[in-house]
């Protein structure tokens, strides 16, 4: 799970049968309607704000072939003080990336939330709480996943990680941690970018891959939303273990490292390209990374801190739902009079404050929005779906069985 991050989600056909739950009813609707209303393009207003946005969005997708605007620059074996490893207990070099930042007179660690998944054996510790609240008690325990520093002398020291969160793997993908009190002396606390990601900035990536440092100082942000970004990937070699790393633009974390998309033996990003997209585009090795700020909402978990509404997902500049760290976009229907007539998995190029980007768009039809949960505990992860009216902004919320 410290491997670059690849992932398909399969599709849940039962869903398109999923019992009412309830209907949630929002703030005053809708920037789409009164558009109409002052172009007098009632029945077209809807079409053409999507086919615009369509457009927008496929020129957002060609960034990834454009060639190189700033030259590469060699790869460095060398990272800064700032960022460590985190592992299994008694496998340290088997590890993945991390740092610290702080915020809130308070410092944490952060990796990534698939290497927290694994190092903390998180799939197993919910297998045995689900066995638990059934009334069959195990006796196994896991052990803590660690984090490990060099000191200044050259001597390694690992601690146990005693209190972590991470986010749906499939989702945002990011974790944090309380560093023990004993690492703090060593720890070089990371400042955070203010500043959201912009296509073209160039940025470094500063870690550890296959347990020796690794510093790529000049990869170029091709893609970004409030979810994900994506970068040209430069550098040809082994990267397994920099996910976890931070994302640095003017000294400053703009991103947490999340994986990679390579062009062999499959590019699993090709798979959520639009279907109108041109066939014969060669997708470049591409790097993934999280926004930092989406490790704020986790931070104020592990502290008890009150809680966010949690990510937006828009609808015309519309907020119509909120998605939680333990949630993930799995697909999404177009739903026309009632019947679905198409379907889309946007994977990594979701961008949750466009959803009219999904598909061309007619007046009353449904977006279907499958949400998918994980929460590591012995709650059920039930998915769940948003229908959500295009033109008036109605949004309905229907749980599975």
């Amino acid at each position: 799970m410290m491997k670059p991050l690849f992932f398909t989600l399969s599709l849940l056909a039962c869903l398109s049968a999923a019992p009412f739950a309830r209907a949630q009813t929002g703030a005053v609707w809708n920037a789409v309607a009164k558009t109409a209303a002052k172009q007098s393009l009632a029945h077209s207003s809807v079409t053409t704000l999507s086919r615009q946005a369509q457009r927008n969005f496929h020129a957002q997708i060609l960034n990834l072939f454009q060639p190189p605007r700033t030259l590469p620059l060699p790869a460095q074996q060398t990272v800064p003080q700032a960022t460590f490893r985190v592992h299994r207990a008694g496998m340290p070099y088997a590890n993945a990336s991390a740092f610290a930042v702080e915020t809130n007179g308070k410092i944490f660690g952060v990796t990534a939330g698939h290497v927290m998944r694994s190092v903390a054996q998180m799939d197993s510790r919910k297998t045995v709480a689900e066995l638990e609240a059934r009334g069959l008690y195990m006796d196994v325990t896991y052990p803590l996943p660690q984090m490990r520093i060099q000191k200044p002398d050259g001597s390694f020291v690992s601690q146990n990680i005693v209190s972590w969160q991470l986010s749906n793997t499939h989702g945002t993908d990011v974790a944090v941690f309380e560093i023990p009190a004993d690492m703090l002396p060593w720890i070089h606390p990371l400042p955070l970018s203010t500043r959201p990601a912009s296509v073209w900035q160039t940025v470094s990536i500063s870690g550890f891959a296959d347990d020796r440092p690794l510093l790529l100082s000049n990869e170029e942000i091709l893609f970004t939303t409030p979810f994900l970004l994506l970068l040209r990937n430069s550098f040809s070699e082994n990267i397994n273990g920099l996910c976890g790393s931070p994302v640095m633009a003017d000294g400053k974390v703009i991103g947490l490292y999340t994986g990679a998309h390579l062009t062999e033996p499959q590019n699993f990003l090709s798979i959520n390209f639009p279907k109108d997209m041109p066939s014969d585009l060669k997708t470049p090795s591409l790097h993934r990374a999280a926004p930092i700020s989406n490790i704020f909402p986790l931070i104020n978990k592990l502290t008890g801190e009150t809680q966010p509404a949690g990510l937006p997902l828009k609808l015309f500049g519309n907020a119509v739902a909120f998605l939680q760290p333990e949630e993930s976009v799995a697909f999404v229907y177009l739903v026309r009079n009632g019947i679905p007539i198409d379907k889309w998995t946007p994977g990594d190029l979701l961008d949750p404050e466009h959803l009219e980007n999904l598909f061309e768009l007619q007046e009353n039809d449904i977006l279907r929005l499958v949400i998918f949960t994980k929460t590591y505990t012995a709650k059920h992860d039930a998915a769940f779906l948003y229908e959500v009216n295009v033109s008036t902004g109605q949004v309905v919320r229907k749980d599975t069985l």
